[in-house]
């Protein structure tokens, strides 16, 4: 499993927990991520295979431009 620049793995869970904590618990990214990991077979250990970059400009677009299901 490939690890984040941050030394965390790179992992759904991985990624909501920074995503709290940059946008905050409220954000729309969040609620996404949330959404994610329910329907994720491992849960928040699911692996995450897109590159971190590519990642981060989606997390940010969702928070900017808000979430719908």
């Amino acid at each position: 499993m490939n690890n984040l620049s941050v030394g965390l793995p790179s992992t759904l869970g991985s990624y909501l927990k920074l995503t709290v904590l940059v946008f905050g618990p409220e954000s729309p990214a969040v609620t996404y991520l949330k959404e994610q990991i329910a329907e994720a077979p491992a849960g928040e250990e699911e692996e995450v295979l897109a590159a971190e970059s590519q990642m981060l400009y989606v997390i940010s677009e969702i928070h900017s431009k808000g979430y719908k299901k």
